[in-house]
């Protein structure tokens, strides 16, 4: 194999690699954002079961957040 032929492998190889790790991190990060949403989303719901005096057992079912995260949400 040529130098040039190799240099040109070498390019694609790294391009390519480059790619697909950005596109991982795209990836990461997008599901990571919506994770974080969830958990915001279900921690809103959690302060509004609790103003209503509802159960803290209630609220952890329907909200899958554990009981200290729940109670540490009262204060």
């Amino acid at each position: 194999m040529s130098m040039e032929n190799s240099i040109r492998v070498v390019q694609e190889w790294y391009n390519e690699t480059s790619k697909t790790a950005l596109q991982d991190a795209l990836r990461e990060e997008r599901y990571y954002g919506e994770r974080d949403g969830i958990k915001q989303t279900r921690l809103e719901t959690a302060q509004e079961m609790l103003k209503d005096n509802m159960a803290i057992d209630t609220i952890i079912k329907y909200t899958k957040l554990p009981k200290q995260e729940i109670l540490s949400l009262r204060s």
